[in-house]
């Protein structure tokens, strides 16, 4: 384990260089612990990173309703048939077409398949919650969950697309990014890495409950980690060996 932190923290340094948000015109604050959590939850400022020229800048999220990757002209019944399905929609381009993920809260979710070549939109699954679907060691996964969550694999067999869960994650999956070789996992509260093997390996523990401040974004920058979300910008030092929290808002 001593040694996995250590190729851990020298693979950190060398490829995740650079990444560090501009913070000038922010100032560090108190961490939103107990009660404070629910003024930064009433926040009318939702924040996210978008890189600029060589900066990385933190600006005020926009609610959009189609993430991921961006669809080609479809025709007007395929159209009609994803913009009838409520809640927000995640699509992912693979070589025969596109899946496509959706996530409406309590009210429920689903799982397709968009075949641009039949014109057809297929169920995979009628109430997965997708938070986001992305490639991993050339096979196509997607986090799924409201209050507990999981990582399935999706694949298609004989003409037909299917699903099966790989591993159970704690809490509701927020963020998944690249690590090295590896996929950062961020949830309702633990920050988590998922491994080669498909083993998630827990991190730590969030100083408060930020899933209640809906994360958006990751950069990290050597051993360091921000998190954009609503109300401000949680850096986190040294965050696989000696977690240390910082609080930013706005000046």
């Amino acid at each position: 384990m001593k040694m996995r932190v250590l190729i851990y923290c020298l693979l950190i340094c060398n490829l995740c260089k650079g990444q560090a948000p501009d913070l000038t015109n922010w100032k560090l604050d108190t961490l939103p612990l107990e009660d404070r959590i629910y003024k930064a939850n009433n926040s009318d400022n939702n924040w996210f990173f978008e890189k600029s020229g060589n900066v990385w800048e933190v600006k005020r999220k926009a609610n959009r309703l189609e993430r991921g990757d961006s669809l080609p002209v479809l025709s007007k019944r395929i159209r009609k048939l994803i913009d009838s399905i409520k809640g927000i929609k995640f699509f992912k381009k693979i070589s025969s077409g596109y899946l496509m993920g959706v996530n409406n809260g309590e009210f429920g979710g689903g799982l397709y398949y968009i075949d641009l070549s039949r014109r057809k939109l297929r169920e995979i699954h009628q109430s997965f919650r997708i938070q986001e679907i992305f490639e991993f060691q050339s096979k196509v996964y997607a986090s799924v969950g409201v209050y507990n969550g999981q990582i399935i694999e999706i694949y298609e067999e004989n003409e037909h697309w299917k699903y099966k869960s790989v591993c159970i994650l704690i809490g509701t999956p927020r963020l998944i990014v690249d690590y090295n070789d590896e996929k950062l996992i961020l949830t309702s509260q633990h920050l988590s890495v998922l491994g080669k093997d498909l083993k998630v390996t827990e991190l730590l523990k969030a100083p408060f409950y930020w899933g209640m401040l809906y994360p958006s974004s990751i950069l990290i920058d050597g051993d360091n980690i921000y998190i954009a979300m609503r109300g401000g910008v949680l850096k986190i030092s040294q965050f696989i060996t000696k977690p240390m929290f910082e609080w930013f808002t706005p000046k």
